[in-house]
């Protein structure tokens, strides 16, 4: 019922869908869980920055860092891919949230699903509920953001479908994992998992095909 409440809501901008794991008696189990980056609006000119201090949830150390670099990436990013659509990114104050509160959230495979919202609030465009992300960025220039391989992404794959999701955006390093895997059939893998090499293709099976190109 909860998965099922989950792919229910309201697609807001901002609000994404990451797969994670979390381990009960050390076993791994996949599960699904939001992500939030809302914007205020503030002097125009004098935004485009998230405070530490908006940033909410329980989160490690780590995590709280890498959010902070993914939003500096990803701001550089919208500017150059996008800048019809980001003319007015820095009038606005951002803030993040991870609304699971039952454990620390770490590590960090939540840098795909982090990235796509916060260019779901840049672009103000919401993202599917029916989808949700895992992976790492690995930042290699200003517009070229690469996704790198994560843990677990059978489990991922397992909480994705059993969340009744249409779409699970994995990391194209992790093809090989999953196609001779004893853990999750391949007819579903094929069904649900699309991959990406890099944020660009990320994008584009978030937001669609459309606006990479949009002029």
């Amino acid at each position: 019922m909860r998965a099922r409440a989950l792919t229910d809501r309201l697609a807001v901008p901002g609000r994404v869908l990451a797969a994670g794991v979390y381990r009960f008696n050390g076993k791994p189990k996949g599960l699904l869980h939001e992500l939030w980056v809302h914007r205020t609006p503030t002097t125009p000119g004098r935004g485009g920055v998230l405070p530490a201090d908006e940033i909410h949830g329980n989160l490690t150390a780590e995590l709280r860092a890498a959010i902070r670099n993914i939003f500096v990436t990803v701001h550089e990013y919208a500017r150059t891919k996008l800048p019809e659509l980001t003319r007015d990114l820095d009038d606005y104050i951002y803030s993040y949230k991870v609304p699971k509160e039952d454990e620390p959230s770490g590590g960090l495979s939540a840098g795909l699903p982090t990235a796509l919202a916060f260019l779901s609030v840049f672009l103000q465009r919401p993202i599917a509920q029916t989808l949700a992300s895992t992976g790492t960025l690995i930042s290699e220039s200003h517009d070229v953001i690469s996704i790198g391989k994560i843990g677990d992404a059978e489990h991922k794959v397992k909480a994705a479908y059993h969340g009744n999701l249409r779409t699970l955006i994995l990391p194209l390093a992790n093809r090989i994992d999953l196609e001779p895997s004893p853990l999750v059939p391949l007819a579903i893998t094929h069904e649900i998992v699309r991959y990406a090499a890099n944020l660009d293709q990320a994008v584009t099976l978030a937001f669609g095909a459309g606006v990479l190109t949009r002029v």
